[in-house]
């Protein structure tokens, strides 16, 4: 979990809270406003142990493994 220190430090220098939790509440004027990260409501990108980083759903390997190598292979990507 050092990489995720390392990410929480890195965002608290530009005064960001990285929020650790499925959901998370805050109150705005007289109302309180529910956020959530949308993939929870997604079986194939829900994680099955919030917080696990060895739990990721199907989803995670499409992104880490597939897409962001077709980027890397597009002459349209940003790097090449």
């Amino acid at each position: 979990m050092d990489g995720l220190r390392v990410l929480v430090e890195r965002l608290a220098a530009y005064n960001v809270t990285l929020e650790q939790e499925v959901v998370i509440t805050r109150e705005v004027g007289d109302r309180v406003l529910w956020i959530e990260h949308g993939q929870q409501r997604d079986p194939n990108n829900e994680s099955p142990d919030f917080g696990n980083p060895y739990a990721n759903p199907p989803g995670y390997y499409v992104n880490q493994h597939i897409t962001s190598r077709a980027g890397r292979l597009s002459k349209r990507g940003k790097f090449n």
